[in-house]
């Protein structure tokens, strides 16, 4: 962030929640830069935090393809933000009172940064956290102007995979869920 400029977030109760009530609100300067630490598909890393703090990691992929970032803290919330090598914030997943799981689209050679904490305020310990190669089942081929009909299956997803010919907007107008997480237009 940079001084004298003026930032602005949000705070409130998980979707869900049946907290209510006042809560308390710290902001912290932390003034050091962290540096780091490089994180290899399918390599587990133990992650050591007190509270407040932050994990910071390095990821360039070595294949372009969707990757899953998780963290397995068992019953604590834990969060990941995803940032591109300018560190703008690409996507933003919190396990809430358990791990999170997010999927992203990304690309060889490029360098992606990637921070998890906990939730919670008053947390600390250590889980573990990954990146992996998102498995994707059978795809449809598509073109554009090509209609499909499809029956949905009963784990309630159908992929497709669509290379495009030229540059552009493309649309998918859709009735019904739509999942376009991790959907990146590069």
């Amino acid at each position: 962030m940079n001084e004298g400029e003026s930032y602005y977030f949000r705070v409130g109760w998980a979707e869900g929640s049946s907290h209510t009530g006042p809560f308390t609100v710290t902001l912290t300067y932390k003034p050091e830069i962290v540096e780091p630490k490089d994180i290899y598909e399918d390599v587990e890393e133990i992650v050591s935090l007190d509270d407040g703090d932050r994990a910071y990691f390095r990821f360039v992929p070595e294949e372009s393809a969707a990757y899953v970032f998780s963290s397995d803290s068992g019953e604590t919330g834990t969060c990941g933000t995803l940032y591109d090598s300018d560190w703008e914030s690409l996507a933003y997943k919190d396990g809430y009172d358990e791990g999170f799981t997010m999927k992203y689209s990304l690309y060889t050679g490029r360098t992606y940064y990637f921070s998890v904490e906990y939730s919670y305020m008053y947390c600390y310990g250590s889980f573990k956290v990954k990146v992996k190669k998102q498995e994707i089942p059978a795809t449809i081929e598509i073109q554009a102007g090509e209609t499909r009909t499809v029956n949905i299956p009963d784990d309630g997803m159908v992929y497709f995979k669509f290379i495009p010919e030229e540059s552009g907007i493309y649309v998918t107008p859709i009735p019904g869920f739509f999942d376009g997480e991790g959907v990146d237009a590069n």
